[in-house]
């Protein structure tokens, strides 16, 4: 299996696996809003149990079980994952569905035809059932553009969202969840693949936010990913250690209510 486990894709390896384990990078867990980050006293959550086993885990499929490559511990990265997949490398890939129809193009892929998907494995320490993103990709208009390309733009994505012919082939074409919950229901009803991705994706029953929406999250994501691959090319041993370092690090740029 692989997954990417570089900055800035780290959500296709540690995150979406804290998560599934009942671990996050902030307590307490799933909390996403300032103020409940707050309340928490903004105490990093990399040091807890449910953390370590996760890491844990990534490093035993790396080093005793060698069913993750090498390149998870250097960082590994989506174009990676993509590649070793593809190549008929590696049995499981961590990505979004929006590749599926990409690993399922015989012009591109030597497995087009093995390819499934399941939701993402559930750790021990799980306690409310499979984890699904509460995020989506969106289109958007820069608002410093001219008057008459924002209106263009505005116009291209009404059609785009209302088109239900256009949003079924954001499934069929690509293997995304459209945008319009009418078609989402209407692929329910009809394409029994579709409702198995919906069931493990948007309509799974814990919904995590998948980022902190503050200023320095890019900052955060990209200390989550040096120790964890920091954590993968070391003694395991020494795991809550190099944790224990990046709780530090998390304290020390934990923000300020501004008053």
């Amino acid at each position: 299996m692989i997954g990417s486990s570089g900055f800035p894709h780290l959500w296709f390896s540690l995150l979406w696996s804290l998560w599934s384990n009942n671990a996050d990078l902030f307590l307490p867990y799933g909390a996403r809003s300032w103020e409940q980050l707050e309340k928490g006293g903004w105490t990093p959550g990399v040091t807890q149990k449910e953390f370590i086993n996760t890491v844990e885990w990534w490093w035993d499929a790396v080093h005793t079980h060698k069913i993750a490559p090498p390149v998870m511990a250097s960082g590994s990265t989506r174009t990676d994952t993509d590649a070793v997949f593809m190549q008929g490398d590696a049995a499981f890939a961590f990505q979004d569905s929006t590749l599926l129809q990409t690993y399922r193009n015989k012009d591109k892929s030597k497995v087009f035809d093995k390819v499934g998907f399941a939701g993402h494995p559930r750790g021990p320490h799980d306690k409310k059932g499979q984890m699904g993103w509460a995020d989506n990709w969106s289109w958007s208009v820069p608002k410093n553009n001219p008057a008459d390309i924002k209106k263009r733009s505005k116009e291209l994505i009404n059609w785009v969202v209302g088109n239900a012919d256009a949003q079924k082939e954001v499934w069929t074409k690509v293997g995304g969840i459209p945008g319009n919950v009418q078609v989402q229901k209407q692929l329910i009803a009809s394409d029994p693949e579709y409702k198995r991705l919906h069931a493990v994706t948007v309509g799974a029953p814990n919904m995590i936010h998948s980022a902190y929406y503050w200023p320095l999250w890019p900052e955060i994501h990209s200390l989550a990913s040096k120790a964890f691959t920091q954590s993968l090319t070391g003694p395991k041993e020494k795991i809550p250690q190099v944790m224990e370092g990046l709780a530090k690090d998390f304290r020390l740029r934990a923000p300020v209510r501004q008053r």
